[in-house]
């Protein structure tokens, strides 16, 4: 009797322990709405992923408990789901993971590649000016757009950001990489087009970037009164290398409207476009050493890039993904 209750004991758990385990479902459209199949989806947690095509419906599904293991499951934080299709810009998203709560199903809409990127001469021109000097390292930040602000100005909160951004990333990145710390500045872009992934990719070419970034933010009301700042920021990755995407990293934030100007935004923001720099850095830098076979050049690189996924906490999973794969990029060189 106590083997017959024990048995059923196991089997309530392991019931239980699977019917917890998240579903993850949603659809894939394009900005008209229509639905897109055939696009790769992705799911990832920590190092083990797994893919399937939506279908034409544009709909997908995965179990994650017939994929990995349940105790990998119990202790996750999130699963990164990453989208992709040729003739569309790639997407990521980070899905929490909250125990016994079932996650809602993700909707997913992807712009079309080969956008607005030829710039006429007097985009050119414009972009002339902002220029990089020569050994320096440039990142470039685009105005956010921002609605509902009366104090301070836009052009303010734009300017303060630039200076704050640009001492804490340059901090952060020399601090990461000592021994090839590059000159690390960052510009404000006053041009448009900073919510055209195609266009400010464009923009970053042409000016030898590491990184654009922008965003946008509106001040709302919320309960019993309170004005809350909604933002969401983009860091756009320039370099690419073969084998290894250029990807675009997002982050959106909820915060109290009176914190516009202070600190908080800047150090919010700081953390992950700090290491995004360094990210952007690793791949710039991966893709010369391959070209010139410099394995000691690639080992240095290795090194910063472990450092930062070990350094990496809660909220990182997107850009602790992208470290992933180009540490698995740059092993694969140093095992030739």
């Amino acid at each position: 009797m106590k083997h017959l209750l024990l048995a059923a004991s196991c089997a309530w758990l392991l019931a239980a322990e699977a019917a917890a385990a998240p579903l993850v479902s949603g659809t894939v459209t394009a900005r008209n709405g229509a639905a897109l199949s055939d696009v790769t989806v992705q799911v990832e947690l920590r190092t083990a992923r797994t893919s399937t095509p939506t279908d034409a419906q544009g709909a997908f599904r995965f179990d994650a408990a017939t994929l990995f293991p349940a105790a990998d499951l119990r202790d996750a934080s999130a699963l990164m789901l990453k989208f992709s299709k040729p003739g569309y810009q790639p997407a990521n998203k980070l899905l929490r993971l909250a125990p016994g709560q079932a996650l809602a199903a993700v909707t997913i809409q992807l712009d079309a590649a080969g956008g607005s990127t030829a710039l006429d001469a007097a985009e050119r021109q414009t972009l002339d000016k902002f220029a990089p000097a020569p050994g320096s390292t440039p990142l470039y930040l685009i105005p956010y757009a921002l609605t509902g602000v009366t104090a301070p100005e836009p052009k303010s909160v734009n300017d303060a950001l630039r200076a704050n951004l640009e001492r804490v990333i340059v901090t952060h990145v020399q601090a990461s990489t000592v021994g090839g710390s590059p000159s690390l500045s960052l510009k404000l872009l006053p041009v448009e087009g900073g919510r055209d992934v195609d266009r400010a990719r464009a923009y970053g070419t042409y000016l030898n970037a590491l990184g654009v970034i922008t965003g946008y933010g509106a001040v709302e009301s919320g309960a019993r009164g309170a004005r809350s700042l909604v933002v969401s920021s983009t860091f756009l990755v320039v370099p690419q290398a073969e084998s290894v995407g250029a990807p675009v990293l997002y982050v959106d934030d909820d915060m109290p409207a009176d914190s516009l100007a202070s600190p908080r935004l800047y150090k919010h923001l700081s953390k992950l476009w700090g290491r995004s720099t360094v990210l952007a850095l690793g791949i710039s830098e991966f893709g010369k050493a391959k070209a010139a076979g410099d394995k000691a050049a690639l080992a240095r690189i290795r090194k910063y890039l472990q450092a930062e996924r070990a350094a990496a906490g809660p909220g990182d999973e997107a850009l602790v993904s992208q470290l992933n794969a180009l540490v698995e990029a740059v092993d694969k060189e140093l095992a030739k």
